[in-house]
């Protein structure tokens, strides 16, 4: 009978602490959005723009894939895009290794593609 409640107590002292340790890591966890939207958050559309609202000063280049053959694509604004998809009132005219051209009737503007690397 001791043998059976020690072991019962060695148990609970075993299993005890990690339900409570792992609930209070996950109610500790916070998300850092650093200036963007928290994506595990609903979204209502309040920080949305129109199409027509976007200016070129909104627009940033994350990343480009460049591939004559098979067509380029360009990340910006976390969407990827070709060679004549929209981006707001914007077509993308011309994707280059460095930089993207777009387009809105007679407005053209090259957006440069900054990596986010170690610059000196």
């Amino acid at each position: 009978m001791r043998r059976t409640t020690a072991m019962f107590i060695l148990i609970l002292l075993l299993l005890g602490p990690y339900p409570t340790a792992a609930a209070e890591t996950s109610k500790s966890f916070r998300y850092d959005a650093q200036g963007r939207r928290d994506p595990f958050l609903p979204w209502d559309g309040s920080e949305a723009k129109s199409k027509s609202d976007i200016d070129t000063q909104d627009l940033h280049v994350e990343g480009i894939i460049f591939d004559q053959a098979k067509g380029s694509l360009a990340v910006i604004n976390g969407a990827v895009l070709k060679e004549g998809d929209g981006v707001g009132p914007y077509k993308i005219a011309t994707i280059e290794k460095e930089r993207v051209l777009i387009a809105k009737e007679d407005e053209k503007v090259w957006l440069p593609f900054k990596s986010g690397g170690n610059e000196t």
